[in-house]
């Protein structure tokens, strides 16, 4: 009963993601914050917007679909939207699908459902970071890595997503060099591999390192502002980041060799710590604080949470010493409820969240169409005397947005009357966007 049981939960994990990547889709989540900018400059370009080197690969990847859309000669603006979300959303969530379709049946499913709850459900509504494709890729490798399979399919598929992360996302400094640790790990233990994946794991372990390399430039060498808040350490000491590391700690605790009065006991302190969490994001929710500002902030914290549990499988996976393989192995009941209660409530607010964003859309078109001239967001109906991120409204891209839902730039929503920083789309120099070439159709009302 419980192997069967389990095996039906795996299944529903699994729909449940697809139907994460239907709501991204449906909602557009894809013009969340810097979105609608990549799409606008997509669709002026009429072709990839590659605006950094380092990056280029993620930023390929998740942009092709509605770059071939493009191509294929589809102009309806309300679809391209769709599309453009598909790239975002869509392609991200492949990857995580299929690392957790490889773990199936396998007590490291739930590990790694863990760390798609610490990456995409923390901070991937903000789609178009490139953060967001890193860590599912990585997810993907690190499942080919630990499948006993070794196939000729599984060895294409490591050296391509593999090649694909080596340029991808600064996260890769430390992501990289675990990922080929563990590559190095299963040339050294599986002596019976065939020599075709062997050469596989060669080339992957090489792209890892590179990955690492391209990483650390970037990030030392090429970027100019600050680390400290590109990394959010402020995140150390609030409820949000405490929640994962408490709830990686139980899902650790479980697993250790202590009676079943006391592995209760922490499943049930799970349950009630997700309770507490829930009621924190309602009252967080309450100051009307962007959710997706505070996801995208996260970015950081939750790619270091997904290196710790990448250790964590290495130990489980390479170094018997310690048992982990058995402690793992021997309760993956407990295990699995706790990685089900972190799931879901990351994932619940993240599909709340997201129609959310789709109502506010609704009311940003209807602002849209009926200003005259250029009236900055403050002074509509869609964040009257608010801040720059309350709601869902991102502090830099009011004007693009505007130009997408209206479908012309006749007249704009710019960005708020004391915004200091560089518009993407200046009113003033700007008569008419290269956006009306497509047409325009209502999609929201």
């Amino acid at each position: 009963m419980p192997k069967k049981f389990i095996s039906m939960c795996e299944q529903w994990v699994i729909l449940i993601i697809f139907f994460l990547a239907i709501v991204g889709i449906y909602t557009s989540r894809g013009l969340y914050a810097d979105g609608s900018y990549f799409l606008y400059q997509i669709l002026v370009r009429h072709g990839f917007y590659i605006f950094d080197e380092p990056r280029k690969f993620a930023q390929i990847i998740t942009q092709l679909p509605v770059v071939l859309a493009l191509k294929l000669g589809l102009e309806d603006i309300n679809s391209l939207i769709r599309v453009h979300s598909v790239g975002l959303i869509g392609v991200p969530l492949v990857f995580w699908i299929g690392s957790l379709f490889l773990l199936r049946r396998t007590y490291l499913f739930w590990m790694m459902l863990t760390a798609f709850s610490v990456t995409y459900l923390r901070s991937d509504f903000f789609a178009v970071g490139e953060f967001n494709v890193t860590n599912a890729i990585a997810g993907f490798c690190l499942s080919l890595l630990i499948h006993p399979s070794g196939s000729a399919v599984a060895a294409v598929l490591l050296v391509t997503a593999a090649g694909i992360l080596a340029r991808t996302y600064e996260s890769m400094m430390f992501l990289g060099p675990l990922l080929a640790i563990f590559g190095f790990s299963r040339l050294f233990f599986h002596k019976n591999e065939s020599q075709f994946f062997r050469i596989a794991l060669v080339f992957s372990n090489l792209f890892f390192l590179e990955a690492a390399i391209i990483a650390v430039y970037s990030a030392f060498f090429q970027r100019i502002y600050d680390k400290k808040s590109t990394i959010n350490l402020n995140a150390l000491y609030e409820f949000h980041f405490n929640y994962l590391v408490a709830f990686f700690l139980l899902i650790i605790l479980v697993n250790s060799p202590m009676n079943r009065l006391k592995k209760n006991l922490i499943v049930v302190s799970g349950l009630l710590l997700s309770v507490a969490y829930a009621g924190y994001c309602l009252r967080w929710d309450a100051t009307g604080i962007s959710y997706g500002f505070y996801s995208y902030a996260y970015r950081s914290a939750g790619s270091i949470l997904f290196a710790g549990l990448i250790s964590v499988m290495w130990l489980i996976e390479y170094v018997p010493v310690f048992c982990f393989k058995r402690l793992f192995h021997a309760d993956s009941l407990r295990s699995m409820a706790l990685a089900a209660l972190l799931f879901c409530s990351s994932a619940v607010p993240m599909i709340s969240h997201s129609f959310g964003f789709f109502n506010w859309l609704k009311t940003f078109e209807r602002e849209a169409l009926s200003v005259k001239g250029s009236v900055p967001v403050d002074m509509t109906s869609i964040a009257r005397g608010q801040g720059h991120v309350s709601g869902y409204n991102w502090p830099w891209t009011n004007t693009t947005l505007s130009v997408l839902l209206r479908g012309s730039s006749e007249a704009l929503i710019t960005n708020a009357s004391d915004f200091s920083g560089e518009d993407p789309l200046d009113p003033h120099k700007v008569e008419k966007y290269p956006i009306e070439w497509y047409v325009k159709r209502s999609q929201f009302n």
